[in-house]
């Protein structure tokens, strides 16, 4: 009952409440209690959030970030919810790159790297034409930070030394993660539109 105001109370509220950083402590807490059935309705309702594109590009980003604040630093989150995450994110990044159409000229902070080119796809100033741009594919570039936040946090001991993969359930997650950064987050940050040029390094 306690969990499901709280929850009511965030996606009312304090989700589109301008830098509210330490709110989301309170939901970290209260997660404890019961982490599989807390853990998975929170990642639930921020995923509905970050994917309806009914919403507007600030609360979705919003959405975004709670996500990988959550999971980079909720200890009890369960292992299975975090790689099932990480997979939704990266779907819905490539599902996003898919629909951009490629044509357009480039800008970039250096045209010898693909790893540094914005997509513009409407004329103007360079500079203008950058800032919209970002706006544009503001959810894509939140949603790919989230998956580099969660993967950074979690990466390591996903994958974990060969001695102690031992486990054929750690073993398949290790797998599926290993596969996920291959196949789905590096060809996302070669990407024409860039996500590494936009994404906050820290």
């Amino acid at each position: 009952m306690v969990w499901q105001t709280m929850l009511s109370t965030f996606e009312r509220t304090l989700l589109h409440a301008h830098r509210c950083k330490f709110t989301q402590y309170i939901l970290f807490f209260l997660a404890l209690k019961d982490p599989q059935r807390c853990c998975s309705s929170f990642v639930t309702c921020l995923m509905s959030h970050l994917r309806d594109p009914r919403h507007p590009a600030i609360t979705r980003s919003a959405s975004a970030a709670y996500l990988a604040s959550f999971l980079a630093r909720c200890a009890p989150a369960p292992t299975e919810l975090i790689v099932d995450t990480l997979q939704k994110l990266a779907a819905a990044s490539a599902e996003y790159v898919a629909s951009v159409p490629q044509q357009g000229r480039t800008f970039g902070r250096s045209s010898s790297s693909s790893n540094s080119l914005v997509l513009l796809q409407t004329a103007g100033s360079s500079s203008n034409g950058v800032s919209d741009a970002n706006q544009r594919h503001q959810a894509f570039y939140a949603t790919v930070q989230a998956l580099l936040y969660i993967l950074c946090y979690h990466m390591l001991p996903l994958l974990g030394p060969p001695q102690q993969q031992q486990d054929s359930h750690k073993q398949r997650l290790a797998a599926v993660v290993a596969d996920l950064v291959r196949k789905q987050v590096l060809p996302l940050l070669a990407h024409p539109l860039a996500p590494l040029s936009v994404c906050q390094e820290t």
